[in-house]
């Protein structure tokens, strides 16, 4: 799955990428930018910075006054009052597409938690940001990162409900046999073990890839690998037990002493495997016989026994 977003065989409009401190995933993020001017057909020595590319990609730098990209006023419009960034970005947009109504764009936006800082941690901003991308036919695609460990996880499900890929690096960790297989390279290798959910906008369903991703140092994918959890029959009908069994108000689990006196119950009824069978005897000889005694107000006749009866 993730092969085919970096390029482009799966259509993608919003993608979501979870990140966190431990694990980062400013290689990933570079490696869809690459492939992005790759699809452009532009000449790329991976350098990132938007130097005579300016025009196709623009780098918003909001730590620093003296940033590349959009004018200064929008940064100073950040840092001393409450305007809506996103907002002031669209617009921006929209001066660039009425020179080009042909050009194509491809927003990143690499601090999600930094903008936030500056709405109070309010996401509805962001949420009609995403939105309104989503509808833009100018826009390719719109690029997120957030970082796990500095935000609110209810701001989290809330974003992630808006996005059409959501992306999750769990663990960026090398062990020594993929060391191995890639010493020959010659190149530094960084590895994503990501778990995507996407959304199909045909079907509406939301399938999840589990996916092991190795990129080298020139943003390049060397390898990915699709991992299958596959889980015992015995285990999933444990999960079922304790699945009907939990949240009850009263204890149905028995004690040890319960259990012993269940195992050592004698049931009245042959059961398959017991080594001991009862036998229950037959007496055919018994005959079965039933005395009735008449009422005095029985009119008892043997032709119509229930000619006395009133109806």
């Amino acid at each position: 799955m993730i092969e085919d977003l970096l390029n482009q065989r799966e259509s993608s409009k919003s993608i979501l990428i979870i990140d966190s401190f431990e694990h980062k995933s400013t290689n990933l993020l570079y490696t869809f930018i690459t492939k992005f001017l790759e699809e452009d057909h532009l000449n790329t020595d991976l350098n990132i910075l938007p130097t005579n590319r300016a025009s196709k990609l623009r780098l918003v730098n909001f730590l620093n006054s003296d940033s590349t990209g959009l004018n200064e006023i929008i940064l100073e419009h950040i840092f001393k009052t409450r305007l809506n960034i996103f907002k002031l970005l669209l617009d921006e947009l929209d001066k660039q597409k009425s020179n080009d109504p042909k050009k194509k764009f491809f927003l990143i936006l690499d601090n999600l938690n930094l903008l936030l800082r500056h709405f109070d941690s309010n996401p509805l901003y962001l949420l009609q940001f995403i939105k309104e991308c989503s509808k833009r036919p100018e826009i390719s695609q719109i690029l997120i990162v957030a970082n796990q460990d500095s935000l609110d996880s209810g701001v989290l499900n809330q974003l992630k409900q808006v996005f059409q890929t959501v992306i999750y690096v769990n663990d960026t960790k090398m062990k020594q046999n993929e060391l191995n297989l890639f010493s020959k390279l010659n190149k530094q290798i960084f590895k994503y073990n990501l778990k995507i959910e996407h959304r199909n906008l045909r079907s509406f369903k939301v399938l999840t890839h589990d996916e092991i991703m190795f990129i080298d140092n020139e943003y390049t994918v060397q390898k990915v690998e699709r991992q299958i959890k596959i889980k015992s029959k015995l285990k999933e009908d444990d999960e079922t037990e304790d699945d009907m069994l939990k949240g009850l108000t009263f204890n149905v689990h028995l004690s040890s002493d319960d259990l012993e006196a269940k195992k050592n119950l004698v049931l009245p009824y042959e059961i398959l495997g017991q080594k001991k069978q009862i036998v229950v005897e037959k007496k055919r000889d018994e005959e079965s016989k039933i005395f009735y005694a008449p009422d005095e107000r029985d009119d008892v006749d043997d032709d119509d026994p229930d000619d006395d009866l009133n109806f």
